[in-house]
């Protein structure tokens, strides 16, 4: 007896209701979780009209429908009709059906209807989910087609076939927008492919050809594996035993078995899940990272191809960069991961294509396709970045088995690395010196607009214009400015100054080139601005206050004295002028009055004085001893001078300062 999902949450309040906080508190928290690992709901729409019996003798499609029901989960629903001038159920959605029960029912198709209407299944799989809406919605629903023919609904169909093929179409499309997927496989030689592709676009699916029992096979295998999120890794054939790696996170591991006689079985693994004729699939045990498995009894015709459940995801193996100009080439290269192992040469790979994605809301995306690189075992694109604007990068996986999306990171793509203006004034005193234009320069800001990397800004020689500095850098949060000024005494109009911005981020370098327009304006007294005028006054005011505040400048004289038995002493003498200050004071004058030099030996007392006398227009300095100390030596005091005073036996060495 089935039940249904909203009795048995029912059941659950019933039996739980004293405590009823506890779960909503795990509605709340847990539901989202499971949200994103759906149960399936597959059901099976299988043609039986009477050309099937020439596109499926015998009867293959019968069996691969109870393959499909047999690998569902336990969670999973699994339900069968068929169709013709109509369709009716052979049995509803249940779970864990008996492949007994399921081959009884699909055993009831005698192949004997005279039309195909594809309207028929899609309106009865509408009217179902209609019906159970609560029920499917926690469901992941798909539906698999399987016919050999074109739209042929009979004389009774309004519109003939065409209209039949343009219902069935939007039917589907109002499928796949409520989220269900419709997967067709066509049979035979005479089916209309363009009509069941475009049938299964309409609705988030896919169509597989089965013109042949092995294409059939194929087809089914990869509407289950994609279904049940289950890549197929390797196809083993031959009796000699097999070893495949497979990884140690694999979840479901499982082999498919397509044989043309019922006794050829698999060796080394579990019991098979499921056994037909010609069809056969196993639950192999996860022991390890490697399976190993043999075929055994008549092996002629025989292909087993393993599947496995295992969580992948992509690695850039560079960084994504996080800025680039426009125009610039995105170089990707990444490669699909499994269980932390590079997964390369697996069947599932061999019709898969992998892109790369640069999504910006509200535009379209920019796709790019990435290429197989053997000998790195990776992918490698170049994707052009000429719009600019902030995208998130991702990379996807296509695949008969299933889709892989990863995100790598986002991306700032900008048409310039720094800004600044394209024009600007300078208004300059043509009636002042050219050296003191510097002081009414112009500046004008330099700003980084990327999140990364950094720019050099470098300004040509432009007639009539100096900048400081001529070239720059600018990085994020390192803006800048530059002053320009006037170079020439009777420089006027309109100059045009060429620059270039060099960006570079590590892995990129560009070259931007722009012109910068420069009016050159000459001002008169007249024209002059009330703030140039306060700067030249305030630097006026400056200059004065200097002369009359600022003491003249002086040197320091130092003393060495050594003295008998004592430590030598170092005596600062600040009152010796400099020879050139002395003569600017001293215009008119002939001698200057002595200066006593005072020295510390026990006492203060002064052991000699100096003059400054001038002869020939030369100022000399001249030491004259004191009363009671005699002095030997030069009576010129010069740099270096050394002067013995006999007294206490004092030696003193002058240096000028």
């Amino acid at each position: 007896m089935r039940h249904s999902f909203v009795a048995g949450v029912s059941l659950s309040f019933r039996l739980c209701s004293y405590c009823w906080l506890l779960i909503v508190c795990l509605a709340l928290f847990v539901m989202p979780l499971r949200a994103a690992e759906k149960a399936h709901l597959v059901l099976v729409a299988i043609d039986d009209s009477g050309s099937m019996k020439q596109s499926d003798p015998l009867r293959l499609r019968l069996e691969a429908a109870t393959m499909l029901a047999m690998s569902a989960g336990p969670n999973d629903q699994f339900g069968a009709m068929r169709f013709g001038s109509d369709a009716d159920w052979l049995f509803q959605a249940a779970t864990h059906p008996t492949s007994d029960t399921i081959s009884a029912s699909l055993n009831t198709l005698k192949s004997s209807d005279s039309w195909t209407n594809f309207i028929a299944p899609l309106r009865l799989a509408e009217q179902y989910l209609q019906a159970h809406d609560e029920f499917s919605r926690n469901y992941d629903v798909n539906l698999v087609l399987v016919t050999d023919g074109a739209p042929d609904p009979g004389p009774a169909y309004v519109g003939g076939p065409q209209q039949n093929g343009r219902d069935a179409i939007q039917l589907a499309r109002a499928l796949g927008q409520r989220g269900v997927r419709v997967y067709t496989i066509g049979l035979g030689k005479s089916v209309q492919s363009s009509f069941l592709q475009e049938l299964a676009v309409q609705a988030n699916g896919f169509y597989v050809p089965a013109r042949t029992a092995p294409e059939l096979r194929d087809a089914f295998l990869k509407v289950v594996t994609r279904i049940f999120s289950l890549p197929a890794y390797e196809q083993i054939q031959g009796a000699s035993p097999s070893t495949i790696h497979i990884g140690r996170d694999a979840g479901i591991i499982r082999a498919y078995l397509f044989r043309e006689s019922s006794a050829t079985t698999i060796s080394m693994a579990e019991k098979p899940i499921f056994a037909d004729e010609h069809v056969a699939a196993y639950d192999m045990h996860n022991s390890g990272p490697d399976i190993k498995m043999q075929l055994s009894g008549p092996t002629n015709g025989a292909t087993v191809i393993l599947c496995a459940q295992q969580p992948l995801a992509f690695e850039a193996v560079k960084a994504t960069p996080a800025v680039l100009l426009a125009d610039a080439v995105l170089p990707i290269q990444v490669q699909l991961l499994g269980s932390g192992e590079v997964q390369w040469g697996r069947l599932f790979m061999r019709d898969a294509s992998v892109q790369l994605r640069l999504h910006s809301t509200g535009e379209s995306d920019v796709v790019q396709p990435l290429y197989p690189d053997s000998a790195t075992h990776s992918y490698r694109g170049d994707v052009p970045t000429s719009k600019p604007g902030e995208y998130d990068v991702t990379v996807r996986l296509e695949s008969p088995y299933g889709a892989v999306d990863h995100f790598l990171g986002k991306l700032k793509v900008s048409d310039q690395a720094a800004s600044l203006p394209i024009q600007t004034t300078i208004e300059y005193p043509s009636f002042l010196p050219a050296l003191s234009r510097r002081l009414f320069a112009t500046k004008i800001p330099l700003q980084y607009v990327l999140p990364a990397g950094s720019a050099t800004i470098a300004f040509e020689s432009a007639p009539g214009i100096e900048f400081s500095p001529q070239q720059t850098e600018v990085s994020p949060g390192r803006d800048q400015s530059v002053s320009l000024f006037t170079s020439d005494m009777h420089t006027s109009g309109t100059v045009a100054a060429p620059f270039s911005i060099t960006w570079n981020n590590g892995q990129q370098k560009q070259v931007r080139h722009g012109v910068l327009t420069v009016q050159l304006v000459a001002q008169n007294p007249v024209q002059f601005t009330r703030c140039h005028w306060l700067a030249i006054g305030s630097i006026a005011l400056l200059m004065v206050a200097a002369i009359l505040l600022l003491p003249a400048p002086k040197l320091k004289g130092v003393l060495i004295v050594e003295q008998a038995q004592l430590p030598k002493r170092r005596v600062i003498l600040d009152d010796l002028r400099t020879k050139q200050v002395v003569v600017s004071e001293s215009f008119d004058r002939d001698v200057l009055d002595r200066e006593h030099i005072f020295v510390r030996t026990g006492v203060d007392r002064t052991l000699f004085s100096m003059r400054m006398s001038k002869t020939n227009g030369q100022w000399s300095p001249h030491v004259e001893r004191a009363d009671g100390v005699p002095l030997d030596g030069p009576r010129d005091l010069k740099q270096g001078s050394k002067i013995t005073v006999k007294d206490r036996d004092v030696t003193i060495t002058y240096y000028a300062g």
